[in-house]
């Protein structure tokens, strides 16, 4: 399958924000970010 097609698959599949927010919390965890941190990181991923 190609490429474009198996993102977009991704994209659309409604689990994967479930699944990404999920893993956010656990590499904040493993790096015991303060949520000073973690509300400054949010924010600059959230730009696009």
């Amino acid at each position: 399958m190609e490429l474009s097609l198996l993102v977009k698959q991704i994209l659309d599949d409604s689990d994967v924000p479930d699944l990404e927010e999920e893993i956010n919390q656990l590499v904040y965890d493993l790096y015991k970010l303060t949520s000073a941190e973690i509300k400054l990181i949010e924010e600059e991923t959230s730009q696009t």
